[in-house]
This record gives C-alpha cells, structure tokens and sequence, in this order.
C-alpha cells in the first residue's frame, strides 16, 4: 500500500498498492503544507470542458516525482477513455510542478505510449484525430486553463422527469460484434415486453473473408434481405449496433483497431459508412440508428432490468451495464435513460499499477480482465492454469463446473476466479462513481462465458470485498444479473433507439468533423 507520512507520499521499502483507487486517496490525503493544488483542464471542443482536480507532493525526491508522473497520466487516460478531449490545460500555483506534470502527461501518453499501459494506447489517439482533427495536445501555459475555465458553464438543473415509454413496433436489429454477428426481427410490445424472431448468428471473419467488413456487410445484406422480404411492411425501423466508437450516429473508424484493423487506410471512410449504407438500404425513408454495441445493450438493461434505485440525493442514480465480449462492452445511462456525450472506451480504463520489468507495461487495463477472457486471466495469475494443468481455452467451463464439485478446495479456487473478475468490476465502479454515483451495476448473463446465477454469485462476492477492503464507496450500490440475455441484448437495444428516437435519445453526440453518411 502507498504510506503517506507527514512529509513523504511512501517510505522507503514499503509495497506501493496496485490499485488506483488506493492511488486516488493517498494522493488526495497529501498534506496542504507538503504539496500543491493541480488542476487538469480537458478541452472537448465545443462541449463543456472538464475539471481534473487532485494533489501533488511539493518538491518530491526521485521517487516521488516518479510514482506522480505516472499518477496524473493514469488520471488523463480515464478521463480521454470516457469523456474525451483533444487537449489539456494545467493550472497549478507552482511553476516547477506545472512543467513536471507536462513532461509525464507528453512522456506517457504521447512520447513513449508503449510503456503505459497493456491496452495500445493508439486507439485512443485515433479517435482523438478523427472526432476533433487534431492531435491531444498539452499546455502548461496557465492561460489555456483560464480560457477553459471561463468556458465552464455550471450545468443546467435537470428535472426529474419520468423516461419516455418505449416506443412499440417491430425492427429489424443487428449487432455486429469483434467475432459474432447477430440479426433478428425484434417486436417492442406496447407494455415494454420484447420478442426476438428469427435469431441467426454469423461469424463476423470466416475464415475465407478474413477479416473485412465490406464482406461481412455483403453477407448481411443477403441474409438480411431474407428477413425484411419475410415481414414486408410490416417492419418500422432499423435499428444496428456495432462493436466500434460511435458519436452522433458516426462511426468512428480507426486505422488498424478492432472491426476495421484490415482495412486499407484510404478505404477506411468508406468502410465506415458501410453500416449506415446497409441500413438505408434495408428500408428506405424509416428510421434507422447504428449505434454503439455497449450503448444499445445499456439500453437494454434499462429498459428490461426494473426501475433504478434513488441515490443519497433522493434522484435515480446512474446505470452501468456491463456484457463480458471480446472486449469489456461497457456504457452508462443516467436515470432518464440519457447516454453523456464521451468515448465511453472502458476497456483502455487503467485500474491497476504493475511493477516495473523490461517486458510490460506500468499500468493494466479492464481489457481482458472484464472479457470473455477473464476466468482465464485471473486463474492464471492465482497459479490456478498450472496447478489444474489447463489450457485458457478450458478455464470458463472448468472452473463454473468447480462451483459445484463436491471437492471444497476446488470449489474454493473457482470462487477466487469469479472472485477476481468481481474485484475487477469493483475497480470500475470506483473510477466511474469518483464524479458520479451508480444507482445499479447490471451484468448480461451468458451461456458461452458460463455466467449464470453460481458464477455470478462468486463475482459479487468478490465486488463486496473488494470494495469494503479498499474504502469504495459502494455499498449502496446494486448488483444485479439479467440471466441469459447476453445474445439478444444489442439487437433489443439497438430495436428501441430505432423505434423510439424522438421519444429515446440515441447516443449522445460529440463534436465530430466527419458526418453520419
């Protein structure tokens, strides 16, 4: 753990704690007289900018100048990972300590990115290029921040309205994912109640396309074609979530990540707009929306997990829906059901500190640890892979199936593994809850990653104690599982923002150069 004494943020000697939250308040518990104020300004172009506040120690030694460089750089990658920014502006009463934080935000994060983190960080920086058309730039000129700050208007109060009803009609939805793409019809009930027709699956890369969209949407357009011609005019709306950063119905197609990571760079505008071509074809003249994957499952969740709890302030607090893919398919939803503009890229979030080696990164990411790989992972660094002599791939069936062995010990180790990927989430919650507080965490059951009602008990298990032992304050919040609902989810979300754009706000827009095509 961190050791904050009267005049140093550690002693010599003593472990630092891997964790950022333990980071967060050891920082924040630095003494007035010991260290300086630091604000860190974000500049979203024409959204409001946000305010990074924290402490630093006031003329650190070597060891401390080291751990707070890494400390401001781990704060500014979450906050680029969810909310966005194409620059930041550091205002501090100490010159010295304005240019140490500079070099750390540039050494970190743009000169030397490979170090950072376990997640590449050049994701992040792609999407800073395509939605501001710009690179992320420092300042520690403190009249950037003053400019920013005079920006900052207090937020306006938001009524407590009831949401919006959904909005009935049938949609032809699609979710196309990292490995598995999915399309149905889906019918919205006039009391919310959904059904899910003609549910097929799809590999999203065979082996004889490799991996290209463009194949991929060639298929779909087949496949889909079957199932309007089916339902004829019937269908109202098309509705497609996709596995990518979307901003104002925008795909955000990024040069060698994720679904585009074949693409040709100069084909990488067109392979973006493929989405919004395929729609619009479909159906011509109806609503359609192409969403993010994690945003149209969020909707779900809010939509078909019960009302949300009110928070201390008497309001609904905020939704975080959580589905295991190949990446963490993270969003959040305030209480009306409302998505904030942002990246909303969780994976890349940092919530853990490694030790230095000449072979990993300094901090690690959610990703894989809150992925279809994560009972892998956390079995693997409890030594559980080599004592029960598993390949990765065996661990989600082995260790669910431990749950119930008759052999306690062995039951024991499976719940650590679940135990972990709880903790993880834990992790999570407490970077998200810093700004603003979580009402309910709901996590999509799935039969493929063996998450059900005994696994998933194991995970909340380990959420609860990794909270209590880290001071988080999230015991209010609930943690809840939609069984089995991991496979049509995207597609239910994705069928009520088509249907219901007037009455359900899409996802929210963030200021983007390019255009929805």
């Amino acid at each position: 753990m961190l050791h904050t004494p009267a005049t140093r943020l550690f002693r010599a000697g003593t472990a630092v704690s891997p964790y950022l939250a333990a980071w967060h308040r050891e920082f924040a518990a630095l003494p007035a007289g010991e260290s300086v104020p630091v604000e860190l300004w974000f500049d979203r172009g024409e959204l409001p900018p946000l305010r990074e506040h924290l402490r630093l120690p006031l003329h650190p030694d070597p060891a401390e100048r080291h751990l707070a460089g890494r400390y401001v750089a781990a704060l500014a990658n979450n906050i680029l990972c969810v909310h966005g920014a194409q620059a930041i502006a550091i205002r501090t009463p100490h010159r010295e300590t304005a240019r140490e934080v500079r070099s750390a935000l540039e050494g970190h994060l743009l000169l030397h990115p490979g170090r950072f983190s376990s997640m590449p960080i050049d994701a992040l920086h792609g999407l800073i290029r395509r939605v501001y058309g710009t690179g992320l730039t420092v300042f520690d000129d403190p009249r950037q921040a003053t400019r920013l700050r005079q920006r900052q208007a207090p937020p306006p109060p938001s009524p407590v309205t009831a949401p919006a009803p959904p909005r009935p009609g049938l949609a032809l939805a699609v979710n196309i994912g990292q490995h598995l793409t999915r399309l149905a019809l889906v019918r919205i009930h006039p009391d919310g109640r959904f059904e899910v027709r003609g549910l097929e699956h799809l590999e999203t890369w065979p082996s004889e396309t490799g991996p290209c969209l463009e194949a991929l949407i060639h298929r779909l357009r087949l496949r889909l074609g079957i199932l309007a011609v089916a339902a004829g005019s019937a269908i109202e709306a098309v509705g497609l979530s996709i596995a990518a950063t979307v901003a104002g119905g925008t795909v955000l197609a990024v040069p060698g990540c994720g679904l585009f990571a074949a693409c040709p760079a100069e084909r990488l505008a067109d392979a973006a707009a493929w989405p919004w071509r395929l729609a619009r074809e479909l159906l011509p003249g109806r609503p359609a929306a192409v969403v993010n994957d994690g945003l149209a499952q969020a909707v779900f969740a809010y939509r078909h997990g019960g009302a949300l709890e009110a928070v201390p302030n008497g309001e609904p607090g905020d939704l975080l829906s959580l589905r295991l893919g190949a990446c963490p398919s993270v969003h959040r939803l305030d209480g009306q059901g409302r998505a904030a503009p942002g990246f909303h890229e969780y994976g890349w979030l940092i919530t853990r500190h490694n030790p230095d080696t000449a072979f990993e990164a300094f901090f690690a990411t959610l990703h894989p640890a809150l992925s279809h790989f994560g009972p892998a992972l956390a079995a693997r660094e409890l030594g559980l892979l080599r004592q029960y002599r598993l390949p990765h791939e065996a661990a989600i069936p082995f260790f669910r199936q431990a749950l119930e062995h008759g052999d306690a010990a062995l039951r024991r180790d499976a719940g650590r593994v679940f135990g972990v990927m709880g903790a993880h989430l834990a992790m999570l919650a407490g970077e998200l809850s810093r700004h603003r507080p979580l009402s309910v965490i709901r996590v999509l059951g799935s039969r493929a990653n063996r998450l059900d009602a005994r696994s998933f008990a194991a995970m909340a298990a380990g959420f609860a104690g990794f909270a209590e032992n880290q001071g988080l304050p999230l015991a209010r919040v609930s943690l809840e599982l939609l069984e089995d609902s991991s496979a049509v989810a995207g597609l239910v979300g994705a069928a009520h923002l088509a249907l219901g754009q007037a009455a359900f706000p899409p996802a929210a827009a963030l200021p983007s150069r390019p255009t929805a095509p």
